[in-house]
C-alpha cells in the first residue's frame, strides 16, 4: 500500500512539472504575433503610438531612464520588463504588439502584463480623441 502511495505522488509531481513549463504563466503562454505577445490595433499614427507607448510605461512605473527606443527598428523597452513594437498600418493605423521580457520565478513584485499595457494604451488613444496631450494617463485602479 504505501507503494502505491509513493507511485501516485510520483506520478502526481511528474504531472505538474509537465503541465508548469518553468515559470511561464498561462496567460503569458498566449501568443497573437510572430514576435510573441500580444497584438492590437489603434486608430493612431505611427507618432502618436510611439509616444504613447512611452507614457504608458512610465504609468506602469517605468523610470525614464529604464525606457529605450530603436526608431530604426520600430521598437521602445521598458528595460528588462515589457517591449512596444510599433507597426504603420496605414496613415492613420498602428499596430502596436506588447510582448513582456522573461522574467524569474516567483518575482518580488507583482509585474505589469501585456493585457495591463494595451488596457492602458487603450485608454490613452481615448485621451489623445478628445484633443487633450498625453501623459494624462488614467492612474491605476
Amino acid at each position: 500500500m504505501r507503494n502505491v502511495k509513493i507511485s501516485v505522488v510520483i506520478i502526481i509531481l511528474v504531472l505538474l512539472s509537465i503541465l508548469t513549463p518553468g515559470c511561464t504563466s498561462f496567460d503569458n503562454l498566449i501568443k497573437e504575433d510572430e514576435y510573441g505577445g500580444r497584438a492590437q490595433v489603434y486608430p493612431v499614427n505611427k507618432v502618436q503610438a510611439w509616444e504613447t507607448a512611452k507614457a504608458v510605461f512610465r504609468e506602469l512605473g517605468a523610470k525614464e531612464d529604464e525606457i529605450e527606443e530603436n526608431q530604426v527598428d520600430s521598437f521602445v523597452t521598458w528595460t528588462g520588463n515589457m517591449m512596444a513594437i510599433i507597426e504603420r498600418v496605414d496613415n492613420n493605423n498602428t499596430r502596436v504588439i506588447a510582448v513582456l521580457a522573461p522574467s524569474p520565478c516567483a518575482p518580488a513584485q507583482k509585474r505589469a502584463t501585456e493585457r495591463d499595457f494595451h488596457k492602458y494604451f487603450s485608454q490613452s488613444v481615448d485621451i489623445l480623441k478628445t484633443g487633450k496631450s498625453l501623459p494624462l494617463i488614467p492612474k491605476r485602479k
